[in-house]
């Protein structure tokens, strides 16, 4: 039988944690500009516009605060939902804001990709070779280890 959060045991609910997202203003948000993920291809961008427009977003994008803008955000996670709720004609879009967010998370999270172009690899290189020392993050990625 499989077990559902209705069919756990007590003991077990008490390890469940939940979490509300909240609903951003789209015209809050941008994207990051030092987010070298930037060429999205735009036939599968348009099909997740039209599940969007059909089922709304699913998963809630991860946005910090702009501390150029006050109440404004930058997003984290998500650019990709973003783009898609705007040619969806959304307004707002689900978001969870992280404060603790860094540019070493998002290196981490794009070198794991496997679906980065040449051009972005190359940009998250230099990016990792600017902005930390050496031996850092760059090896804990295990992408550049020729950096140690």
């Amino acid at each position: 039988m499989k077990k559902t959060a209705g069919t756990l045991k007590t003991t077990q609910k008490d390890k469940i944690s939940t979490v509300a997202s909240l609903e951003l203003a789209l015209d809050l948000i941008e994207e990051d500009p030092n987010q070298p993920r930037n060429e999205f291809d735009p036939v599968t961008l348009q099909e997740l516009a039209d599940t969007i427009r059909l089922r709304g977003v699913k998963t809630p994008i991860s946005v910090h605060p702009n501390l150029q803008k006050d109440g404004y955000f930058i997003i984290n996670h998500g650019a990709r939902r973003f783009r898609a709720s705007i040619l969806a004609g959304k307004e707002s879009i689900p978001a969870f804001i992280d404060s603790d967010y860094t540019q070493s998370d998002q290196l981490i999270e794009n070198l794991q990709r496997d679906n980065l172009t040449p051009r972005e690899r190359v940009e998250e290189r230099g990016s990792c070779q600017r902005n930390w020392k050496i031996g850092s993050v760059c090896v804990t990625t295990s992408q550049f280890t020729e950096f140690t």
